[in-house]
């Protein structure tokens, strides 16, 4: 495969697209199809209204070596389109943002990002992945029934949503990721 680097040709453009959240198309652009972007990766979001766009050389997440402070950080979700694109680095640059972990795609930061490319949450606790701790963390916030989001984690969300429900009234957030310090959950401002 002459002229290949990672999969992709030298001076293609490699494009992955989503619409509302959903990754719907990968495309290998050659040639004059290329264009200044030859040679680069790119991920295209479209929303009601929204297109983001974010082009590059992937780079890797920047990790800091201090812990985060539920309540006062954001947990940063970036779109599949960027996921794909292998361009979660980047965006983080771009936004000031750090990377939970170096392998896995959550960002955080000290408040939301105005970007079409990503959805973002406050962290109201986060705690390890044990279901009762994560159940008493849902329950001292309201929650009850829970939408789960993860990465890194083998068990299905559909499972975790039925171990981690509470009692609380209302619906919640938990976020589910596997860190050097194991699996942590975090409880999630819907």
């Amino acid at each position: 495969m002459d002229g290949a680097r990672g999969g992709v040709w030298d001076g293609a453009l490699a494009q992955w697209t989503s619409e509302r959240g959903e990754l719907c198309e990968a495309s290998l652009w050659l040639g004059v199809g290329a264009g200044e972007l030859g040679g680069q990766r790119e991920a295209v979001v479209l929303g009601p209204g929204t297109v983001g766009r974010l082009a590059g050389v992937p780079v890797p997440v920047r990790v800091p070596l201090s812990e985060k402070v539920a309540g006062n950080f954001w947990l940063v979700d970036p779109d599949p389109a960027v996921v794909r694109a292998g361009l979660v680095g980047n965006l983080g640059r771009e936004l000031g943002l750090d990377g939970l972990d170096p392998m896995l795609a959550y960002l955080v930061g000290p408040k939301p990002p105005p970007t079409p490319l990503a959805k973002a949450w406050r962290v109201l606790a986060e705690v390890p992945a044990d279901p009762r701790k994560v159940r008493e963390a849902l329950e001292r916030h309201g929650f009850g029934a829970v939408e789960v989001r993860k990465r890194g984690h083998p068990d299905p969300t559909e499972e975790l949503a039925r171990r981690f429900r509470a009692n609380g009234p209302r619906r919640g957030i938990v976020a589910v990721a596997r860190t050097e310090a194991g699996h942590r959950a975090f409880v999630l401002d819907p």
